[in-house]
């Protein structure tokens, strides 16, 4: 009886230590790490607005930059992180919701809280360098 109360009294306690529905993570996966073109062409554009670059802790396309904040994983595999926007020509620095989904190892949908999701496909060249 005492063996099944003390396993009674560790289940009561056990949900305290389990691990949180989505944890934090440190950085964005380095599967997603890269650089991504919504068309083949801007994967050899630097200056392309379907070119996006994503960091361990940013992620930028052509008039915008996202530094991320908290990132945490999803049930579905996705990644949603806190961030604040900087979008050029702006002074604002509004803060912002950012979604990614690896679909496959050269598909990433990125959807951010005031754009409609988008694909890129991963980019096999490093673009232009001057």
């Amino acid at each position: 009886m005492k063996t099944f109360l003390a396993a009674l009294a560790f289940l009561s306690v056990a949900p305290a230590f389990a691990q949180p529905a989505n944890p934090s993570l440190p950085a964005l996966p380095k599967e997603m790490i890269g650089i991504w073109g919504f068309e083949a062409d801007a994967c050899d554009d630097e200056d392309s607005d379907g070119r996006l670059t994503v960091e361990a802790k940013r992620v930028a396309s052509f008039a915008s930059l996202f530094k991320l904040g908290e990132i945490k994983r999803q049930p579905d595999g996705s990644v949603k992180a806190a961030a604040t926007r900087f979008d050029e020509g702006e002074k604002r620095r509004p803060r912002a919701s950012l979604e990614l989904k690896l679909v496959a190892p050269d598909k990433l949908i990125v959807k951010s809280d005031r754009d409609d999701a988008i694909t890129y496909s991963r980019c096999r060249t490093s673009g232009k360098t001057g």
